[in-house]
């Protein structure tokens, strides 16, 4: 056991913060000294390495299982300083020994970070490339353990994959009554990313990401009113 879980302390926040939004929208009361609790419920810090530990007394190169720390960026969309968000990746990828679930997830990250600049999307694409290496058998199924070892048809590395694509690629978010995307086209030679089936309340769209833009139609559903941003860097607005 640990004490002040990095991830579970995360969690537990954005868990009372949801259940605060939530009353707000349907006229339900919390207890009053619920946003007090949820804004300072103990995240560990290292201030001299400028990361987060994966616990409190945690030791920077201790070899950890999965993805933990890091899903404070995603999926809880925990945002940080820039040096703080690249840390919590940089410091942890030599020292993951994990399933397949976890390079799907850094991938998603490190695309996310990629508007920060650096080579952040260099990376995604070479952590996405490792979840490869858990395909096996006729199927490409994945497994939990790289080369088909551990739990067969592992269904969390599957959805991780998934993710990298659609929330990855795509940069599919959904927050506060909108959808957002913010496609990006994979190194790998790829020339045309098509993403079909993107619902956003009644209505479902199709995002085809190609090398110099990418676009977004309506394939069904009620008319949805896009903003985007041009070639030449401005903001437009069209309906689908």
């Amino acid at each position: 056991p640990v004490n002040n879980s990095g991830f579970t302390s995360g969690i537990a926040a954005a868990s009372v913060a949801t259940g605060i939004r939530t009353a707000t929208r349907t006229g339900a009361s919390v207890p009053s000294n619920w946003s007090l609790i949820a804004e300072n419920i103990y995240l560990p810090f290292d201030d001299q390495l400028r990361y987060h530990p994966e616990f409190e007394g945690f030791k920077n190169g201790t070899v950890v299982r999965q993805a933990d720390i890091q899903l404070l960026q995603y999926p809880l969309t925990y945002e940080f300083p820039p040096d703080v968000a690249s840390n919590d990746m940089k410091l942890y990828e030599k020292s993951i020994s994990g399933p397949a679930m976890t390079y799907g997830l850094f991938a998603v990250i490190y695309m996310q970070q990629h508007r920060q600049g650096d080579n952040f999307l260099e990376l995604a694409q070479a952590e996405f490339n490792k979840s490869y290496s858990y395909l096996y058998g006729d199927y490409d199924s994945f497994s939990e353990g790289a080369g088909g070892g551990g739990t067969p048809h592992f269904a969390t590395g599957m959805g991780a994959f998934l993710q990298s694509i659609v929330q990855g690629w795509a940069g599919v978010r959904y927050s506060h009554g909108a959808l957002a995307l913010r496609p990006q086209m994979p190194l790998d030679g790829t020339t045309n990313l098509t993403i079909a089936g993107i619902h956003f309340h009644a209505s479902a769209l199709t995002l085809s990401i190609l090398p110099a833009h990418a676009s977004l139609a309506l394939a069904a559903g009620p008319a949805l009113r896009c903003a985007y941003t041009t070639p030449g860097n401005e903001t437009a607005e069209k309906v689908l």
